[in-house]
């Protein structure tokens, strides 16, 4: 049971605090969601590896979320969220996986091309790279030999890749090892479209 005392003390501290944070207004979160654009994909996923003994072939769809206000020349931070699914070797196995991993994609100055499709839409090549964390799940009888002991776990997570992007859609070509006993490795190719 928690006491009287414990509950007017961190009322005050919480008010205390309150009292000095700065006020966040309505319009202070739409100004600055005018430049959080977010970048819809799916595509297709081919595993790497021990995980390649196992599974086949999978699909990814996700969302990738930029700070586009260039507050670090060219480099833009964001986020991706993505659904991966491999598809069985086995008839009885299955793998998927969730991941919320912080990005950084750069863009090289001097790598713009014009569009042959759309010359007042440039293409430009860019590098991602990211460290987050994911939430898998495996069952089946490959279990045992690709991630033994575990069959749920979350951890570690590195992504690294290159694309091809225009003002509306995108190429994304991305490498992920998840760190999870025995490394789940794989790349994803996808195609996405800017909002």
């Amino acid at each position: 049971m928690i006491s009287k005392k414990r509950v007017v003390l961190t009322i005050i501290l919480l008010l205390s605090f309150l009292s000095h944070a700065e006020a966040i207004t309505t319009k202070d979160v739409v100004n600055y969601m005018r430049y959080i654009k977010p970048t819809y994909y799916f595509g297709l996923n081919f595993p790497l590896g021990v995980t390649q003994d196992n599974y086949q072939t999978g699909f990814v769809v996700g969302a990738n979320f930029f700070d586009r206000r260039k507050l670090f020349g060219n480099i833009d931070p964001g986020l991706a969220l993505s659904f991966h699914l491999l598809t069985p070797s086995g008839a009885d196995d299955s793998y998927v996986d969730i991941s919320f991993v912080p990005i950084a994609r750069y863009y090289h100055p001097y790598a713009k091309f014009i569009n042959p499709l759309m010359v007042n839409d440039p293409l430009e090549i860019f590098l991602q790279g990211g460290f987050g964390f994911t939430q898998w799940n495996s069952s089946g009888s490959s279990k045992l030999k690709v991630l033994d002991p575990s069959v749920s776990d979350t951890d570690l997570t590195l992504t690294l890749g290159t694309g091809l992007t225009s003002q509306r859609f995108e190429l994304l070509i991305l490498y992920t090892n998840v760190y999870a006993g025995t490394n789940i490795k794989y790349f994803t190719i996808s195609v996405g479209i800017h909002f």
